[in-house]
């Protein structure tokens, strides 16, 4: 084969460049690494020690090892794939709200590993933010400024960065929340749609309800915050 066929033209090389640099500013902004500054390795090592801290944390630890309790769950009650779809098509009749045995397992799955992926998000908090604060503005992304002014200068950035922060732990541990109850409720109709094996998903429905709590009594506020366009309460047209 020629090398001229391996090697990008000029156009492509433009490309994969330009994708490329799109990546890793996207990526910058996520880890709060300032790309401009000449100390980016420690930025980054900083990072990586608030994930490190996030994934080790307690709740980090509980959701992790409901991911694990589901996995062990369906292995032990349906050794085959099989032997699921057969128990799943057996109780395909609504068992609550239209919600069928296959809509709960496919719900459980769904949400097995996503809570404790939002839940590391809302961990993974720079020093110095509280979860705890009673700051209302916090509740949702409304940036609007408060004050009336066009001038940089008087803008406190680091302010604006903290507060972000916040936002974003408030809005993951509410998504977290918001999956741990629709998993509850999935668990809950396969109870009642397997009974014979409603005895073995109460310890689930236990260890869901305790990370529920550890969530709640983590982050507070997170149940009262608004996420854009999925909890703003419409105001009723008028004509």
């Amino acid at each position: 084969m020629q090398l001229s066929k391996l090697t990008p033209t000029p156009r492509k090389l433009h490309d994969i460049f330009s994708e490329t640099a799109t990546m890793i500013s996207e990526w910058a902004a996520e880890a709060g690494v300032d790309l401009n500054s000449v100390d980016v390795t420690a930025e980054m090592a900083d990072h990586e020690r608030e994930m490190e801290a996030a994934e080790q944390d307690e709740l980090s630890e509980q959701a992790r090892h409901y991911a694990k309790t589901v996995e062990n769950w369906f292995g032990n009650e349906f050794v085959s794939d099989e032997d699921l779809h057969d128990d799943v098509m057996s109780a395909a009749k609504p068992v609550s709200e239209d919600l069928t045995v296959s809509d709960a397992t496919e719900i459980i799955q769904w949400y097995q590993f996503f809570i404790s992926v939002k839940l590391i998000r809302a961990l993974h908090n720079p020093p110095g933010v509280d979860e705890e604060s009673d700051d209302d503005d916090l509740l949702s992304f409304d940036f609007t400024a408060t004050d009336e002014t066009d001038e940089d200068e008087d803008v406190d950035y680091d302010a604006v960065v903290a507060r972000a922060n916040r936002m974003d732990s408030n809005g993951s541990a509410k998504v977290a929340l918001v999956a741990i109850d629709r998993s509850m409720a999935g668990w809950r109709s396969l109870q009642l749609g397997l009974p014979e094996k409603a005895h073995t998903v109460n310890p689930i429905l236990v260890e869901l309800d305790r990370l529920r709590r550890s969530t709640e009594k983590r982050f507070p506020r997170a149940r009262d915050f608004i996420r854009p366009g999925l909890d703003e309460v419409l105001s009723d047209f008028v004509s």
